[in-house]
C-alpha cells in the first residue's frame, strides 16, 4: 500500500489488512498512528522517503474474529486495502518460495539435508509450512505420487 493511501486510511480510521506473523492468518487492524523511520525524522517532505521506511501502529477490534487482537506495528509495504489483495499477494509469494526451495533440492540427499535444516515436521507455530510443502512435493517427485511423508 502506498504511504498516501495509508495516511488517508489512518485519518479516517479505515481498516487495513496484513499477515499476522505468528499464525500466518490474514487479519485487519485499524491504523492509529503513521510515521517514518527515525533516520527520516528531520525530513522536510514525506514524498522523498521510500514507502518501506514508513510504519503504522494498528489496533484491533476484539469483537470481530477477522480483526487482530491488541496492537502491533507494520511497515506500510505489508498492508493491503482488502483481504482479497492480501491473500492473493501471500499466495503468490508462497508459491514463489516453494519453487525456490524445490529448485535447490536436486537429489534425495538434498531433500534429507533440507528436512534437517528446515522445520518441516509438525511443530505447532514453529512449522515452516512453505518448506514442508516443498519437501512433500519433492518427495513425490523422487518416490512417486503415493509418497506419504506422514507414514
Amino acid at each position: 500500500m502506498e504511504k498516501r493511501t495509508i495516511m488517508s486510511r489512518t485519518m479516517r480510521k479505515q481498516p487495513v489488512w496484513f499477515r499476522e506473523n505468528w499464525t500466518g492468518h490474514i487479519l485487519y487492524g485499524i491504523p492509529n498512528n503513521f510515521y517514518a523511520d527515525k533516520q527520516y525524522e528531520n525530513a522536510e517532505h514525506l514524498s522523498g522517503i521510500p514507502d518501506d521506511h514508513f510504519f503504522v501502529d494498528l489496533r484491533g477490534n476484539m469483537k470481530d474474529p477477522e480483526s487482530m487482537i491488541g496492537s502491533c506495528t507494520k511497515r506500510v509495504t505489508e498492508l493491503f486495502e482488502t483481504k482479497e489483495e492480501a491473500i492473493a499477494y501471500y499466495e503468490k509469494e508462497e508459491k514463489k518460495k516453494i519453487e525456490e526451495y524445490k529448485a535447490a533440492i536436486e537429489t534425495v540427499e538434498d531433500l534429507v539435508r533440507f528436512c534437517l535444516t528446515h522445520t518441516v515436521s509438525y511443530a505447532e507455530e514453529y512449522t515452516d509450512h512453505t518448506a514442508r510443502q516443498a519437501a512433500i512435493e519433492k518427495g513425490c517427485e523422487f518416490f512417486g505420487p503415493d509418497f506419504d511423508m506422514e507414514g
